[in-house]
């Protein structure tokens, strides 16, 4: 077993990647970092793919009148989502 030595004065640790160039902490938050924003973007995509999801099972159930498996796991993302969610 290789012993524990406590760090002395000699031992060095080796910046990889040096000091940083600038010190970013005193900047303000970005804006996608708000919770907000984040739930607005969110909700949007969301929105966009039970559009989607809904058109694509309309098309396969309504007009080619041919379900598939595919079709019950699209549906079943769609519960998923709303069990998630709300």
């Amino acid at each position: 077993m290789a012993a524990h030595f406590p760090p002395s004065d000699e031992t060095r640790i080796i910046d990889v990647f040096g000091p940083p160039a600038y010190n970013n902490l005193d900047e303000p938050r970005p804006l996608t970092n708000d919770p907000g924003c984040l739930i607005g973007f969110t909700v949007a995509f969301l929105s966009v793919s039970w559009i989607f999801v809904c058109i694509r099972l309309w098309v396969r159930l309504r007009v080619l009148r041919k379900p598939g498996w595919d079709d019950l796991f699209v549906g079943l993302y769609l519960v998923g989502v709303v069990r998630v969610w709300f």
